[in-house]
């Protein structure tokens, strides 16, 4: 895989940008998994939370995604879930890790991404990027940042009660019901499915330049946007009955740097991951139709 690359002097010099050691990396990611996980316990259950200090919470169902978003102040939070049968969860991570690498096929899901540069390749399973996305607003002409993109394996049980939504087979819009309550890895006298697959996280960390912005920055009108983002591809198993199914959910926490900006950025998040089911999972779904007939 072609990737677009910085050497270190470049990286430390465009973005403030210093390379991660293990421990750096260890810490990146538990970070963005206490973030997801808090973002997930407030949206999957409707709460008080969902309007607290004049908060913004929407729940839809669209093409049989349940998605909840939160949007307040800076801050917007987000969780679409939906399930499938029929599908290799392996090969969407391995087609979606390779997309998100590459500007070319990352534009594909947000248009607006001007720059997508490696700065660092810590281990084959994490990489630091520098993204830029172009702004529509006078305040800001772009949004950047630098994460870290991570894959990790994940096993979790899920109560059977919690996971009675219809999976989608084939019919990509077909609806499906809100799940009650956020997965759980506690024990319970009733039926836990099995649940494995991966998780592929975004997480920005500050370098230099976001602390204390250059003023060549600040005359172009530069803003430092910060992501917590996650994919979640699970293949969920019923032990008695054998029967499977597949779980896919984006989560994610970002500050825009403004209220607008946040609003802008719940309806892109939205559009961006209709636009990745398109170009990653509708293929997949046709796959298994054509094997079916």
């Amino acid at each position: 895989m072609r990737l677009d690359e910085r050497d270190r002097f470049e990286a430390r010099e465009e973005f403030g940008f210093h390379p991660l050691t293990d421990l750096g990396l260890t810490q990146v990611i538990l970070d963005n998994r206490r973030t997801i996980s808090r973002v997930q316990s407030r949206l999957l259950v409707p709460s008080s939370f969902d309007t607290d200090d004049g908060a913004r919470t929407r729940r839809v169902q669209i093409f049989g995604w349940d998605m909840a978003q939160r949007v307040h102040g800076n801050i917007m939070e987000c969780v679409f879930t939906k399930k499938f049968r029929g599908l290799n969860v392996s090969q969407l991570m391995q087609k979606t890790w390779a997309n998100d690498m590459r500007l070319g096929e990352f534009k594909k899901v947000k248009g607006e991404t001007s720059r997508l540069e490696v700065l660092q390749q810590v281990n084959p399973n994490a990489y630091v990027l520098a993204r830029d996305v172009m702004s529509p607003t006078e305040d800001i002409s772009t949004f950047r940042s630098v994460f870290v993109r991570f894959l990790i394996e994940t096993s979790k049980k899920i109560p059977l009660s919690r996971a009675t939504s219809a999976p989608t087979v084939i019919d990509a819009s077909a609806p499906s019901t809100p799940p009650q309550y956020a997965d759980s890895d506690s024990d319970s006298e009733e039926l836990m499915l099995n649940a494995t697959g991966y998780v592929l996280g975004t997480q920005s960390f500050d370098t230099d330049y976001s602390r204390n912005p250059r003023e060549e920055d600040i005359r172009n009108k530069v803003a430092w946007a910060h992501l917590s983002l996650s994919i979640e591809f699970l293949n969920v198993v019923n032990p008695v009955t054998g029967e499977e199914y597949q779980q896919l959910r984006w989560s994610g926490r970002t500050d825009y740097c403004g209220p607008k900006h946040a609003q802008r950025n719940a309806s892109d998040m939205m559009q961006g991951m209709l636009r990745w089911e398109m170009l990653v999972i509708a293929p997949a779904l046709n796959l298994v139709s054509l094997s079916i007939e």
